[in-house]
């Protein structure tokens, strides 16, 4: 079994690679300690499954949208302690780095936000965020 693993894993690193070689654009964060860290990530607006509370409003999972961007790195886990509250520039304008999340052992998701932590414009409908 050890074998097919290790075959498995490899196909699946090498998949990554291959995502990201095609699909990434280099990302320059602005760490808080004024130092710079560049790394190759997948930039998205990405859909993703949210769960409703069964004994609230929205009973059943519902698709909702990082507004602000996701960076999506494949097969290198980057320290959330390391680029907590960095900046970096998007495609839509300058965004900070909000929560990380680590899907698998060697993804890191990246959610982005609002820099300096500015509120959102005021006003009626829906709100799009996570």
């Amino acid at each position: 079994m050890d074998g097919f693993d290790s075959l498995f894993d490899k196909a699946m690193r090498d998949a990554d690679a291959h995502i990201m070689d095609r699909m990434s654009s280099p990302f320059t964060l602005q760490l808080r300690g004024g130092g710079e860290m560049t790394l190759n990530a997948i930039y998205d607006t990405e859909l993703t499954l949210a769960s409703g509370k069964a004994d609230g409003q929205t009973p059943r999972p519902v698709n909702v949208s990082f507004e602000h961007g996701v960076l999506t790195v494949l097969n290198q886990r980057i320290e959330r302690d390391v680029i907590a509250g960095a900046r970096v520039h998007t495609p839509q304008g300058e965004k900070a780095v909000g929560p990380v999340f680590y899907q698998d052992r060697t993804t890191t998701v990246i959610e982005l936000t609002i820099p300096g932590g500015s509120q959102l414009p005021k006003g009626k409908g829906v709100r799009f965020s996570t």
